[in-house]
């Protein structure tokens, strides 16, 4: 048996409206609300699977 690695990449597109004095300030309230985990019902945009082969071999 060999031994892999897979890194597993997920696109989520999350929408947020606000109102905010600059797109800069808009751009900070929303990684804020990320940061918090305050945001849900994104939309799975898509899964990359990367598969890579780990040198040696599984015991």
């Amino acid at each position: 048996m060999k031994k892999y690695v897979v890194e597993i990449v997920e696109k989520i597109t999350y929408k947020v409206s606000l109102d905010a004095a600059s797109s800069e300030d808009a751009e900070n309230a929303a990684r804020r609300l990320y940061d918090l985990g305050a945001l849900e019902n994104g939309e799975l945009e898509s899964v990359v699977f990367d598969v890579e082969e780990q040198g040696g071999r599984a015991i």
